[in-house]
């Protein structure tokens, strides 16, 4: 399949030397099971360390993160840049999916940390009421790791979120001032 075959595949792969310096942000143990839910040439999946199990989708493998099979594997940690739209989440042209697919990933108990790669715009719509529901599915975020990408456009921001307790760093009023 070429990318012209697939229209949500995307050109802005994560370059490996970013993936390669925050990996390390994500502070990987070698229990976790490593996901790359969205491939793409591999950035990430290039860093992941030997010694853990993993596994990746790519729908321009013909591997749909919809059907990965979660059987009999726990304490997943999810590592991607996930694109930007996908047509299932969609409600109208160019919506971005970035909370529906955090979400999607939050309501599956076999995940215990995401790590999500996103930019300015996939960042501020994880408004206050967005995060009750994140936390609400049993995540919260630990940390946010700030970055400038030259080939793109904007700051960028790895997002890592767990299911240990709240963090007390971070904040949201959900009120509307």
């Amino acid at each position: 399949m070429t990318d012209k075959d697939c229209p949500i595949y995307k050109l802005h792969q994560t370059p490996p030397e970013v993936c390669k310096d925050l990996i390390k942000y994500c502070e990987i143990k070698q229990d976790e099971i490593l996901y790359e839910p969205f491939k793409g040439d591999g950035g990430w999946w290039n860093v992941f360390p030997e010694q853990n199990e993993k596994y990746y989708t790519e729908i321009k493998e013909g591997l749909d993160f919809n059907n990965f099979d979660w059987t009999g594997k726990s304490n997943i940690t999810i590592l991607t840049n996930p694109p930007f739209m996908l047509p299932q989440f969609e409600r109208r042209k160019r919506q971005n999916s970035f909370f529906k697919i955090l979400e999607y990933f939050t309501l599956k108990p076999e995940v215990n940390k995401i790590c999500f790669l996103c930019n300015s715009a996939c960042f501020n719509s994880i408004t206050p009421n967005r995060t009750n529901i994140i936390n609400d599915n049993g995540f919260y975020l630990q940390k946010i790791v700030v970055l400038k990408i030259s080939k793109w456009f904007g700051s960028y921001y790895l997002m890592v979120y767990t299911r240990d307790c709240e963090n007390e760093s971070f904040k949201y009023i959900s009120k509307v001032y």
